[in-house]
């Protein structure tokens, strides 16, 4: 038998909601939208925003996210790792 934990829950961050927000709102975030991107990733890679929804900054883990089978649909020819499905192939 394998021990489990929880996963860790998820804090907010209005400093990233602010860098995010300014990042598509404004003439300087859609002008260098990257500086603000980083900064978001270096401040909080995943968080709950101040509307309630999750924001994750990773490429990796927005990889696993949208394969996910529990959170999206899974496709006849996704590869998926044991780690993400919990499950082979």
């Amino acid at each position: 038998m394998t021990a489990t934990t929880a996963p860790t829950p998820l804090t907010t961050s209005p400093e990233a909601d602010e860098l995010l927000i300014s990042s598509i709102s404004t003439d300087e975030g859609h002008q260098d939208p990257y500086v603000r991107y980083a900064a978001v990733r270096a401040i909080a890679p995943a968080w709950r925003t101040g509307v309630g929804s999750v924001a994750i900054t990773g490429y990796r883990d927005g990889m696993e996210v949208l394969r996910h089978p529990r959170l999206g649909r899974e496709e006849p020819d996704m590869d998926l790792a044991d780690s993400i499905a919990g499950r082979s192939r």
